[in-house]
């Protein structure tokens, strides 16, 4: 009779193992379609529970071109610069292109589901991964993947998965603050990959009436850590210098 809770305890552990070991091949499978694709599109909204939602649309070919379109911003990297035009303002920058700036780019939480797709490795360091099973919603089967984030404040991504493509069709992020627990949802409107590259669609073309800004003027509202270089750049720019000071303790 002793023995009973130690063996329940043994086939507890060992059905947890299946389900780490069976998510971590989900997550892999979707890794693989992403990182293995030649392009990628995909449109999508991004809404926060209790928040206005996010429309994107998104272009992504290898080795090194982007386009992501927001109701704000058009963000285009041609594979030589990386061009940020603010549909507001009408205005726009350039800034040089490295493998360390579009993985940056593609890396922010809004496009965190398609890391992989430039960087195979983007979900190596995430942490409890678990095997959702299967959930049907609108007719759709999707594999369910979960796991936790390397993040500042605890982080729980859940995936959903479309089984003919192992794509990501709807997403939620779930961040624990301490007092709320804040959710995100990401549902796609189409995703789809391809085999070849269509490289016309990653030329920038100012709008008419737009303008380009000086480096003063984007240097302007930057956050430096050395005094010497915020004061150049103020006084090039003609600006006030505004510096903040702090300490742990």
């Amino acid at each position: 009779m002793r023995r009973a809770p130690l063996c329940a305890l043994l086939l507890f552990s060992a059905a947890y193992a299946g389900a780490q070991s069976s998510g971590v091949q989900v997550l892999e499978k979707f890794t693989k379609a992403l990182s293995s694709a030649k392009a990628l599109t995909a449109s999508y909204t991004v809404q926060p529970i209790g928040g206005i939602a996010t429309s994107y649309n998104l272009s992504l070919a290898k080795p090194n071109l982007a386009k992501i379109d927001t109701p704000s911003q058009l963000i285009v990297a041609d594979g030589t610069n990386i061009v940020t035009y603010d549909k507001v303002k009408k205005t726009y920058y350039k800034k040089p292109e490295t493998s360390q700036e579009l993985t940056k780019l593609v890396s922010g939480s809004d496009l965190y589901i398609w890391a992989s797709f430039f960087d195979g490795k983007a979900y190596a360091r995430c942490t409890e991964v678990r095997d959702g099973g299967t959930k049907t919603r609108k007719g759709v089967t999707y594999n369910v993947v979960s796991f936790s984030l390397p993040s500042a404040r605890p982080t729980t991504a859940t995936f959903y998965l479309d089984q003919t493509d192992n794509l990501v069709r709807q997403a939620e992020f779930s961040v624990n603050s301490g007092t709320t627990i804040d959710l995100t949802v990401y549902q796609t409107k189409s995703v789809a990959v391809a085999d070849k590259v269509d490289t016309t669609l990653y030329a920038f073309t100012p709008p008419d009436g737009s303008r380009e800004l000086t480096a003063a003027e984007i240097n302007a509202g930057k956050w430096y850590t050395n005094i010497g270089e915020a004061l150049d750049a103020a006084k090039a720019a003609n600006k006030n210098v505004f510096v903040f000071f702090e300490a742990d303790w």
